[in-house]
């Protein structure tokens, strides 16, 4: 951006105090910015008319940074103004080598900040993903433990002898083994699809298991950590 050196220093101060005065948190560059584009036009003489051209100029660039908000804290008007400020320095050095420089450094510490954040979070969700290894191990051998219990419940002679038992009672007067016949009865007539079931929901959950295991070793060689014991 050029700069109009009809204004004496004297003047240029004069005008930045009282514009100073009446915009909080002026920036050097956001006020030179403003003192440029109005000087386009001044012709000398109208100072009052001057320094509320700034003005106008000084609120334009501002209202970039206010997202249309007319009203907002202290905190709020000092950040508007520091990116208002910001601005007008880019303005004002654009096709310098230096702001060249800058925006290029800019540039590549935003990519490096980017990829810092998404391998924190990749490194965080192997971290979570390894602590609960050892909980779903734990179900899963639980649910194979009473799987085990099951099958052994389905021995064939254990049903056998426990239904003989039963029956014998029955036929000897026992009116309260009917019931508990009956039920072995179904438990043997479906023993075998039972098996079937059971041999079935095994195979899964080991398959299951081995993931959980194949993941424990290779998370716990990523984050550098002890392997579960499961």
């Amino acid at each position: 951006m050029k700069t109009n050196s009809t204004l004496s220093i004297a003047g240029r101060e004069v005008i930045k105090a009282e514009v100073e005065k009446q915009r909080a948190n002026l920036g050097l560059a956001e006020f030179d910015r403003a003192l440029n584009i109005a000087l386009e036009s001044f012709t000398g003489g109208d100072v009052p008319a001057l320094t509320n051209r700034i003005l106008d100029e000084v609120d334009a660039l501002r209202s970039r940074f206010t997202n249309g908000s007319t009203q907002g804290t202290t905190a709020f008007w000092k950040e508007v103004a520091q990116q208002a400020n910001e601005c007008a320095k880019r303005e004002i050095l654009a096709g310098s080598e230096e702001l060249a420089a800058l925006a290029q450094l800019e540039t590549e510490a935003q990519t490096a900040t980017a990829k810092a954040k998404a391998k924190a979070a990749e490194l965080d969700a192997q971290y979570r993903a390894f602590e609960s290894l050892a909980d779903n191990a734990n179900r899963v051998n639980a649910k194979l433990a009473a799987l085990k219990v099951e099958r052994e419940g389905l021995d064939i002679n254990k049903l056998n002898a426990a239904f003989e038992n039963h029956y014998r009672a029955l036929l000897s007067g026992s009116t309260q083994d009917r019931i508990v016949l009956d039920l072995h009865a179904a438990v043997i007539a479906s023993q075998n699809l039972r098996l079937s079931i059971i041999n079935s929901m095994e195979s899964e959950l080991q398959f299951e298991l081995r993931q959980l295991q194949e993941k424990n070793r290779r998370l716990a060689k990523t984050l550098n950590l002890k392997k579960h014991d499961f």
